[in-house]
């Protein structure tokens, strides 16, 4: 496992008809203090809200000219809410490169040094997403979960 800066963190960010937090949400996410060639946002958006998809989109769009590794996925047949939204995501070949996954609820905006925080005061940091979900009947619980995806 690498240390440090040269860790390669992803973000998730889950939302479902957002439309009063997604800029403020996809910011936080993006400003993180760290390497922008060494990290990847996910948006993963359950909207059914086709103006929300839009603008969602077009922020994501806004944030990849900056140079931000950003990426927009949208389930068209939404089951499980944002947890099986995150779940489709982690199937995604391109997850293999990452070591660490940060997960956000879009209501929760995180620090620009939480990714500092998490990764290099905590080597490995596990958290079994099910057993957050099904011990607190929350799925706001996993936003600051902190899962390597490695071990």
């Amino acid at each position: 496992m690498r240390s440090g800066l040269s860790t390669h963190p992803l973000e998730g960010m889950t939302q479902f008809n957002g439309s009063w937090v997604y800029q403020q949400s996809i910011s936080a996410v993006c400003i993180q203090d760290w390497p922008r060639e060494r990290m990847l946002v996910q948006v993963l958006d359950d909207s059914n809200d086709t103006t929300v998809q839009a603008l969602t989109k077009a922020e994501v769009n806004r944030w990849q000219h900056r140079g931000v590794h950003i990426v927009f996925r949208h389930r068209l047949i939404r089951t499980g809410y944002k947890a099986r939204n995150l779940k489709s995501a982690m199937s995604c070949d391109y997850v293999n490169d990452y070591e660490f996954v940060a997960i956000f609820y879009a209501d929760f905006q995180p620090v620009p040094d939480f990714l500092k925080k998490a990764i290099l005061h905590f080597k490995i940091v596990c958290c079994e997403l099910d057993y957050i979900l099904h011990s607190f009947g929350s799925d706001q619980l996993f936003f600051s979960s902190v899962v390597n995806i490695r071990g």
